[in-house]
């Protein structure tokens, strides 16, 4: 302020004066236009702070044209994590066999990787309270040395304790079945055995003869849920009596949710149904986390190896496709039969000699399969 006072008191001060004035203007122009320009500016800073903001908020559309040029120099959005390395489904893990033979030369030519086999009342309890694990300790080690789950059936009924001419009626005494069942489970869920599943009788209904009782219902109440309990408290898995293919599913439905059975209930197994009962037994019990598994522990029966074929690659790619095949023991199909003197409908055959043994062709079709999948 001090020099322009100065300016008017010299002989120039008129013009000194008009210029000073035009320089005043000027120079209030050109802060006004400082201010405008930093308003501007702080206007375009603020807009980006918020676009910014917004994005990193997910706000859906705002600013999504220029917000993708500011994008280009910004720092690049961390890649996703891979997902987790889980379980991939090995076509070993499918394939079983019905039978008390172990050819780990054949089955390994074919894949095969469970055994189902029965560990007779009879024969590990000629009577109450004798125990005779002779045949039955060799074979389930020889089985787990070889690394085959080895899945016994539990039942029938001993000739004692049957309450009746044969195996498949009630017991006389319900502690007597469950001694039985414990003393197996107990057994053979321990080292060196470790067997992890046990199924529960087979075919257990009266229309397919090998349950006799007054209804299929007092199968449940009488053999399934007190050995069903015994194996859960013994830290196994319990795999359904083998549902058999005269019996509809709505009826296996109905055992199931009878008394809550399925709450012990791992793996639910099937005989000669097939894949669309898988599907259906799938979206009713597997898809909503009720029980675990499928099993078919009786297919084939035939000596066809196209319909063996198509059977074990339809169910292999269904599993990996739709079955949410998350552990190795979701999904099982057991041939039957496995190995045989003279059988055309096994898998391979003992020759005439009782020694030598071969694929029949069911059993060269499910090698060609084998080597052809992972």
């Amino acid at each position: 302020m001090r020099s322009f006072n100065q300016l008017r008191q010299t002989r120039f001060g008129k013009r000194a004066a008009g210029e000073q004035s035009i320089r005043t203007r000027a120079t209030r122009t050109v802060l006004s236009r400082g201010r405008v320009f930093r308003a501007v500016a702080f206007v375009a800073l603020s807009l980006v702070a918020f676009i910014g903001l917004a994005l990193s908020l997910g706000v859906p559309h705002l600013g999504r044209g220029h917000a993708s040029l500011m994008a280009a120099e910004a720092v690049p959005p961390a890649q996703p994590a891979p997902p987790p390395q889980g379980y991939r489904p090995q076509f070993r893990d499918m394939v079983g066999i019905n039978g008390g033979a172990l050819r780990p030369d054949l089955m390994s030519a074919m894949k095969i990787g469970a055994l189902r086999f029965a560990v007779s009342w009879d024969t590990v309890e000629p009577s109450r309270g004798q125990w005779n694990w002779t045949s039955t300790d060799g074979f389930i080690r020889g089985g787990a040395v070889q690394g085959y789950e080895m899945v016994p059936m539990l039942g029938y009924m001993a000739r004692w304790a049957a309450n009746g001419p044969n195996g498949s009626v009630p017991p006389k005494n319900l502690s007597d079945w469950t001694d039985y069942v414990t003393a197996v489970v107990a057994r053979y869920s321990a080292a060196p055995y470790n067997v992890k599943y046990f199924q529960v009788w087979n075919e257990p209904t009266k229309a397919a003869g090998f349950w006799k009782g007054a209804t299929d219902l007092q199968w449940v109440d009488v053999i399934y849920l007190p050995a069903a309990r015994v194996i859960r408290d013994h830290g196994a898995r319990v795999v359904f009596g083998g549902w058999p293919q005269n019996g509809p599913l709505p009826q296996l439905d109905a055992e199931l949710q009878y008394r809550n059975a399925w709450q012990l209930t791992d793996i639910i197994d099937i005989h000669y149904f097939g894949l669309p009962a898988i599907q259906q037994i799938y979206a009713k019990w597997i898809a909503t986390g009720k029980c675990k598994g499928i099993w078919e522990t009786e297919v084939g029966n035939v000596n066809n190896p196209v319909f063996l074929t198509n059977l074990y690659s339809g169910m292999f790619n269904w599993a990996k496709a739709r079955g949410n095949w998350t552990f190795p023991d979701q999904y099982k199909l057991f041939w039957y039969t496995g190995i045989g003197a003279g059988c055309s409908i096994c898998l391979a055959q003992t020759g005439a000699d009782g020694k030598t043994e071969a694929l029949t062709a069911n059993g060269q079709a499910l090698q060609r399969l084998a080597q052809s999948l992972p």
